[in-house]
């Protein structure tokens, strides 16, 4: 549990490499265009929250980097957003890894097919037939780099987060 001004957040391992939970109350800024993140604008302060859970759905994965590990999931709960209250009832994945973060520390590509199977790899290909159905920029000042994440779907029904590096910042 953590504990500051304007933050509370408690994550719960309830049932190791099986359950998960994550709850926050907090605050964040409403910007007008994602990509402000970067260049310092200014936004709303907004009351940000969630109560999610992370069940394990398949075989857990070695990771990318030494020490590391990635797992399927099942995700539900609600995510609070301002006043609005935003029912999640999907599927992700979550990774742990030890030591510093590296530019390769997760899979680029971790998804899951219309058949309902897991995959997870660094294909290139099977990412670029894919066509970008939402993105985000993300900040990682440990990289001195970009990140930026997609999810992505594929015309057979796979769906997929994809992760990509772009230059040094």
């Amino acid at each position: 549990e953590v504990r500051a001004s304007g933050l509370w957040t408690d994550i719960g391992v309830q049932t190791p490499l099986d359950h998960m939970t994550v709850d926050i109350e907090a605050f964040s800024v409403a910007l007008d265009d994602p990509e402000d993140v970067f260049a310092g604008a200014y936004g709303f302060r907004t009351a940000l929250g969630c109560e999610l859970e992370w069940e394990t759905d398949g075989a857990v994965i070695a990771g990318s980097a030494t020490h590391s590990f990635e797992v399927p999931c099942i995700v539900h709960g609600e995510l609070l957003l301002d006043e609005q209250t935003i029912e999640v009832d999907g599927w992700g994945w979550r990774s742990h890894r030890w030591g510093s973060p590296t530019t390769v520390d997760r899979t680029t590509l971790r998804g899951r097919s219309i058949d309902g199977s897991w995959f997870h790899d660094d294909h290139e290909d099977r990412a670029a037939t894919m066509r970008v159905v939402g993105a985000g920029p993300v900040p990682a000042p440990e990289l001195d780099a970009r990140l930026d994440q997609f999810f992505a779907a594929g015309d057979n029904g796979d769906m997929a987060w994809i992760r990509r590096i772009r230059g040094l910042l």
